[in-house]
């Protein structure tokens, strides 16, 4: 399944990929892709142990609702919100990450990452010359 959102200058898809959600981000007018892979999702709380990490969002979904992506699921025992809104009138996008604990109990992080990727062969940045031999 994919969710799709544009505006004048940035499209961004996001598909599910396994347990996580994979993000495609383009540059419209140009075709640049600034992202092209899993969005990370990363936690690590304390507990009895040590920490517990999480690596992916439980209960994930994601949908558009008007000018705006969004993407929702658990991380580390909280809810999360990630919107992501392209105005149809402006030439921007905004990202906005949202945690909210619906627990009764503290839920202290020790790490939190979250963050597009864009994943690309090494050989596209390579350049190889050939060289004959002497």
């Amino acid at each position: 399944m994919e969710t799709q959102l544009a505006n004048s200058t940035y499209q961004v898809t996001v598909r599910y990929a396994g347990r996580q959600m994979h993000f495609h981000l383009c540059h419209a007018p140009t075709g640049f892709c600034l992202a092209d892979g899993p969005y990370v999702y990363r936690a690590a709380r304390a507990c009895d142990e040590g920490s517990l990490r999480s690596e992916w969002l439980l209960d994930q979904t994601a949908a558009v609702e008007g000018e705006t992506l969004r993407v929702r699921g658990r991380l580390a025992g909280l809810e999360l919100e990630h919107e992501l809104s392209l105005p149809a009138d402006q030439a921007f996008m905004e990202e906005r990450i949202r945690l909210r604990n619906a627990t009764a109990e503290t839920i202290a992080l020790q790490d939190l990452a979250c963050g597009f990727l864009r994943l690309e062969p090494v050989m596209h940045f390579l350049s190889v010359h050939k060289v004959d031999n002497m």
